[in-house]
């Protein structure tokens, strides 16, 4: 049976519209929240919605380009003018151009690419969510790193620099909002079901991704890549009260991989 948390909470998602944000907003739907997702593509949000039937009112789908500082402001006055209110933000949108490629023969493209979004995106979100929750004298936020942000990762140098980024804004503002009401916290996720884990293993092997998979699985010591789901649950824990002397904190869920390098 699943627990109902918060009716009357508000949570944006951010990269809501796919992989752990998707399942972050189904999970947060299923517990009576009221959600508004955040991306760019239409087509992937229509899902969502569909998957939650939303003609009712439990989902609502903000369409959002998080490299624009104007449509991110943008994006938190709709979810006030829609709800009244902010409670909490989940950050999850990424890109991942140019993993699986050594260092030298990134392309300043892609370089650019994944800075706009999977840092500076995160910043201007951070930057836009903690106005109105300073407003309001509260709010949550969890921001979705990765395992590549705690070190490097072999043909992943710009992505592991941009989720390292993340955990430094992530503890830097928690320190500067700690007495506002604020908590911000990071979730570090390693291999989770995902359509970007899926582009990554047919990057690094396009003739035989399952072997990637399996290879990265025998590192693991569940064997096994992660559901969506599992990664959900975490963050819902992390934004909730449950959690409410948390903060500046990175919860490293990833099927025991780093367990032996911490």
């Amino acid at each position: 049976m699943i627990p109902t948390y918060a009716g009357s909470k508000v949570i944006l998602i951010v990269g809501g519209t796919s992989g752990i944000g998707r399942a972050t907003a189904n999970l947060a739907v299923a517990r009576n929240y009221a959600v508004c997702i955040a991306g760019r593509d239409k087509q992937k949000a229509q899902k969502v919605l569909e998957e939650n039937n939303s003609d009712r009112e439990s989902v609502r789908f903000i369409q959002t380009d998080i490299r624009e500082s104007k449509q991110v402001a943008q994006l938190i006055d709709e979810v006030v003018r829609i709800h009244g209110k902010l409670d909490y933000a989940c950050n999850t949108a990424a890109l991942d151009e140019g993993i699986g490629i050594p260092l030298a023969d990134v392309e300043e493209q892609d370089y650019d690419d994944q800075m706009e979004v999977n840092l500076k995106g995160i910043w201007l979100c951070m930057k836009y969510e903690i106005r109105q929750m300073l407003k309001q004298a509260g709010g949550s936020i969890v921001n979705v790193s990765s395992l590549n942000g705690l070190g490097g990762a072999k043909g992943a140098s710009v992505y592991s620099a941009a989720k390292s980024g993340i955990l430094g804004l992530t503890k830097s503002a928690a320190q500067d909002y700690a007495t506002s009401g604020i908590r911000i916290n990071a979730l570090c996720a390693g291999a989770f079901r995902t359509p970007m884990l899926e582009r990554v293993f047919s990057q690094i092997n396009p003739d035989n991704p399952s072997a990637v998979e399996e290879m990265y699985k025998s590192l693991i010591p569940m064997h096994r890549i992660g559901a969506p789901f599992e990664a959900a649950e975490a963050i819902l824990w992390l934004l909730s009260e449950q959690s409410s002397y948390l903060t500046g904190h990175s919860m490293i869920v990833d099927g025991g991989l780093s367990s032996s390098l911490r």
